[in-house]
This record gives structure tokens, C-alpha cells and sequence, in this order.
């Protein structure tokens, strides 16, 4: 009985946490500032286009490589002027900034990040398949896993939006970001406890 409510939880955080991500670029999308994402990244850069921005037409969303310390982005958000692509830009070129540990061990894992991760679908899926003992085992350890990720993506991300100087409009859509990565955590965090409460047989 506990098991199934801490479920009904964790899915409806991880659908409330998506349905948020959409509610944030909805009412962002069409409030512009005067430059581009480009633009902005080249300001947030120091102007080393050459090394540190391209247009990345092969996806639909934006990336930063950690290896090469490129910022991608993609063919929608290049020449954008709207705060959600302003912030997605703001966050990647934050990345670049970084010179810090934990993106370096990321980056033996993971050639790029994006903006969105989608490992609490991955969570949550995990976490419904999980119906018996020997099942919670074997989904523990990857949930685990995934909340190491998550962990380590929040920390980057609140340190990248410390670095980049933007204004306070483009601010408020990067703090959202934050949020985002935190309730992704705390989500995962839920979905564990969930599998505990199977193994013990609480």
C-alpha cells in the first residue's frame, strides 16, 4: 500500500515536472530581448567564436560539448531573440565557463549535455517496472545511478548560472532551470525510497 502511493507520487512529480519545463518555454517564447542566443554567447565567451559556438543543425536541441568546450546550438535557438533560448544559451555558455571537477568526470561518461535531461522518464520507468523484491534490487542500483547524475547536473547547473552575467529577465527563466534539476533529484530520491520500502516489505 505504501509502495503504490509513494508510485502515484513520484509519476506525478516527474509528469508535473515536464508539464513545467513547457509551461516555462510557453510563457518565455514570446518575450524577446535585442540580442540573439548567438549573440549572447559570443558576449558570455568573450567573442572566441572560432573555438567556443557553433550552429548545430543535426538536433533539435542545443548542447554543450564538454570535451571540446563548444557550445551547440541548435537551428531554432541560434538566431532566437526569445528568454527561453536566451536562457538555454546563458546555461551553456555557463558550462563553458566552468572549470570544475565535476564536469570533467562527466565528460568521460558524456560527450554532451543538454539543456533538459530526460533521466527522470528513465527513473520513472525504472521505478514502475518494479513490482517484486528481486526486481527493486536490480532497480535501486540504476536508480542510484541516476540520482548521482542528477546530483551532479544540479550542482553544474547552479554553478554555471552563478557564472554568466545576464539580465534579470533571462536570470529568472536559468533559476527556473535550477528548480528543474533539484525537483528532478527529489523525484528520483522518492522513486529509490519506493524501492526500499519493496525490499523491505514495509
Amino acid at each position: 500500500m505504501i509502495n503504490n502511493i509513494i508510485l502515484i507520487l513520484g509519476v506525478a512529480l516527474t509528469v508535473i515536472l515536464y508539464l513545467y519545463i513547457v509551461i516555462i518555454y510557453f510563457i518565455n517564447k514570446k518575450k524577446e530581448d535585442s540580442m540573439t542566443s548567438s549573440e549572447l554567447v559570443l558576449k558570455l565567451l568573450d567573442n572566441d567564436a572560432s573555438i567556443n559556438l557553433i550552429e548545430s543543425k543535426e538536433s533539435m536541441f542545443s548542447k554543450y560539448n564538454i570535451k571540446r568546450k563548444m557550445v551547440k546550438l541548435s537551428e531554432s535557438c541560434y538566431d532566437s531573440k526569445n528568454y527561453f533560448n536566451l536562457a538555454i544559451a546563458s546555461l551553456l555558455s555557463g558550462y563553458s565557463l566552468l572549470n570544475n571537477n565535476l564536469l570533467n568526470y562527466l565528460g568521460y561518461v558524456f560527450k554532451e549535455l543538454k539543456f533538459i535531461s530526460f533521466s527522470s522518464i528513465i527513473g520513472c520507468v525504472v521505478s514502475l517496472f518494479a513490482s517484486n523484491v528481486g526486481d527493486s534490487r536490480i532497480g535501486i542500483v540504476i536508480l542510484i545511478i541516476i540520482a548521482i547524475y542528477q546530483y551532479i547536473i544540479n550542482m553544474l547547473n547552479t554553478f554555471a548560472v552563478a557564472k554568466v552575467k545576464v539580465n534579470d529577465n533571462i536570470s529568472r527563466v536559468l533559476n527556473k532551470f535550477v528548480f528543474v534539476s533539484k525537483l528532478a533529484f527529489i523525484i528520483t530520491l522518492i522513486e529509490i525510497i519506493r524501492l526500499v520500502v519493496i525490499i523491505l516489505e514495509i
